[in-house]
């Protein structure tokens, strides 16, 4: 059933008598019964009566369209409002929000944030810093890179694992004092930054290492390990790593040199395999630290039955250094000494001979016998102390390289004499085997033309009978 207000029935009543006389009108007595008029009034009068609350109703009637058209523009700008900006702006919006902090329809544009939803770095809340409880706001912007919630507990927010927490402490870590202690990364300063009486976990700028994967070499003065611009880390190459260098042992896939967290229980492992190594083991043979737990051996050492250079000739790399890094160590091979099947020893001469190869004089045999061998395998031999081919002396033969050889890949493209296996070396030149003499051509003149028309006859000549060379004939002014 439509229930109808007294004002919108009394306009209809009305709209219905306009048409006639209020005495003829068949709702003339309900009209004065809504306007408290008495049916003892004249018709005169009651027509009055009926227009003054006519035009009355009728202003009433304008004034609520005019009403209900300004609430209507009201309600279209305002879902403006909500759609293109903010809308409740400094207004309580926790729980016309349903209690969830971010986007709101409540706030429109805006959102609904307290100043801890910035802190717990929620979507949306960027820009919430310094407001009281929860009000609509235009809090959304970039998110701002820095520590967050510093001191408060939060193993529970970074799903117990300590270190970097991004989500909860920002650009700080989540960190005990015991992780501190047992050298988690992440956690290097938690002894230090520690904040004292707050909760067994905190986040906290607790990470000791600085410029992470950034160059730097120069900043640590060419030196592999500890450096302060590494903070409590370390600027380390994967050479560093290779070579066994102190705090380079996490090093092994450093992309040039890095800083990093390289510090580690050293890896007990084969290292330099097939890299030569000789130089970098003092010239001795066998176990070496550059090498690992490998040894440093030449073909020869196995020959010899040196300690260490057994499994020489069988682990051998072929095509590398003359010296190299490799598993050549079991004691338990066998190894048969060249010496051993060479028939009887050879008899010494008397001392007092004039054969005898004991002359006194102990430094030049010693100098002889170094001059047989390679020296200082895989060592920059350019420099003033060695071969000085940077001065005044020419790469290829070198006393200093022993037997061997100053090179460079650059000499080798150059075609340098002594230097014609030295296409392989990286950077500066090293001491190694690289000599080998290319053969000389037997005879340079070129073979006879492969051409389409055959070669005429000699013309027969009086003078010449037994050959010429080209060198020998004369021209006489009759020839020309």
């Amino acid at each position: 059933m439509l229930i109808m207000s007294p004002i919108i029935h009394a306009l209809l009543l009305i709209q219905i008598c306009s048409r006639h006389a209020f005495a003829a009108c068949p709702y003339a007595n309900e009209l004065s019964q809504l306007f408290g008029g008495s049916s003892d009034k004249t018709e005169k009068e009651k027509a009055h009566h009926v227009s003054h609350h006519h035009r009355h109703l009728r202003s009433k009637q304008e004034l609520q369209h005019d009403l209900h058209g300004h609430l209507q523009n009201h309600r279209h700008y305002r879902d403006l409002e909500r759609e293109d900006g903010l809308w409740n702006a400094g207004r309580g919006c926790w729980g016309n929000c349903n209690f969830q902090a971010g986007d709101c329809d409540f706030c429109g544009t805006g959102q609904c944030c307290r100043e801890r939803d910035y802190e717990n770095g929620v979507v949306g809340c960027e820009l919430a810093i310094n407001i009281k409880g929860a009000i609509c706001g235009s809090f959304r912007g970039e998110a701002e890179e820095r520590l967050r919630n510093l001191g408060k507990a939060c193993w529970g927010h970074c799903n117990g694992i300590a270190g970097d927490c991004p989500g909860f402490c920002g650009t700080g870590q989540c960190c005990r004092r015991v992780d501190g202690e047992r050298d988690v990364p992440g956690c290097d300063l938690a002894g230090v930054n520690w904040l004292e009486g707050g909760p067994g976990s905190q986040c906290g700028e607790f990470n000791g290492l600085m410029n992470e994967n950034k160059g730097c070499w120069g900043h640590c003065g060419g030196t592999p390990g500890d450096c302060d611009y590494c903070g409590t880390g370390q600027c380390c190459r994967q050479v560093d790593y290779e070579n066994g260098v102190d705090g380079c042992e996490l090093a092994a896939n450093a992309s040039g040199a890095r800083c990093g967290r390289f510090r580690g229980e050293p890896e007990e492992r084969l290292r330099n395999g097939g890299k030569a190594c000789r130089g970098h083991c003092n010239n001795e043979s066998g176990e070496c630290g550059y090498c690992g737990t490998g040894q440093c051996c030449r073909l020869v050492d196995a020959e010899r039955c040196e300690p260490g250079c057994e499994l020489a000739s069988i682990n051998w790399l072929e095509g590398g250094p003359a010296s190299q890094c490799g598993a050549f160590s079991d004691p338990e091979a066998e190894c048969t000494n060249a010496n051993e099947d060479s028939g009887p020893p050879t008899p010494q001469a008397p001392a007092n001979s004039p054969d005898s190869n004991d002359t006194g004089d102990d430094e030049d045999d010693d100098d002889d016998k170094e001059a047989t061998e390679l020296l200082n395998e895989g060592i920059s031999c350019g420099g003033p102390s060695a071969c000085n081919i940077v001065g005044e002396n020419l790469p290829g033969d070198c006393d200093w390289c022993g037997t061997g050889q100053c090179c460079s890949a650059n000499n080798w493209w150059r075609g340098v004499p002594g230097c014609e296996l030295a296409e392989n070396v990286t950077g500066n030149a090293v001491c190694g085997a690289f000599s080998s003499a290319r053969p000389q051509p037997s005879d340079f003149r070129l073979e006879e033309p492969f051409g389409t028309y055959s070669t005429p006859d000699d013309v027969p000549s009086d003078t010449v009978t037994g050959g010429i060379w080209i060198k020998d004939i004369e021209i006489t002014g009759d020839h020309i």
